[in-house]
């Protein structure tokens, strides 16, 4: 679908008839005459839209214990000062790529844990973690493909023996 707007002495167009869905991608082609009749004409990479957040309702966290072992911990309970986290199942409906946040907190304390970015990568190593001994924790894991759009977390819970 192609739309041509005229206009005259101005750096700024405004095109408000627009009907794109979440996950199209606009392209735009400026062309410029200057007043010897001369053109020039550029065009852009172009943008996707996106008006939603990620889904999160097929996504999973695991904590995994990277020195002992590879397998997934049953019961929750840690024996050591690192641990790896893994998620996946967060979906967008678009092609544009999702970034994640993690934070750790004490399970039943409320949201005001601050959230790391830890870009396009789906697992990660923290450690010195700093969770009490023998105190349940959590760890949450959000989605987002555009800042302020983010999926509800997912969520693991943990204990430090």
């Amino acid at each position: 679908d192609i739309r041509n707007y005229t206009v005259s002495n101005t750096t700024l167009v405004n095109a408000t008839d627009l009907s794109e869905m979440h996950g199209d991608t606009m392209y735009a082609s400026v062309m410029c005459l200057n007043n010897a009749g001369y053109t020039t004409i550029s065009h852009s990479d172009g943008v996707t839209l996106l008006y939603t957040a990620p889904k999160h309702e097929l996504a999973s966290v695991s904590i995994l214990n990277p020195v002992l072992t590879r397998f997934e911990s049953q019961d929750g309970y840690m024996s050591t000062d690192s641990i790896q986290v893994i998620w996946n199942g967060f979906l967008e409906s678009s092609d544009a790529p999702l970034y994640y946040q993690i934070r750790v907190l004490e399970s039943g304390s409320d949201d005001d844990v601050e959230w790391t970015d830890v870009g396009a990568v789906k697992q990660i190593t923290i450690y010195d973690i700093t969770a009490e001994e023998n105190v349940m924790h959590m760890i949450q894991v959000r989605a987002y493909a555009v800042d302020g759009l983010f999926s509800n977390p997912e969520s693991h819970s943990f204990s430090i023996v």
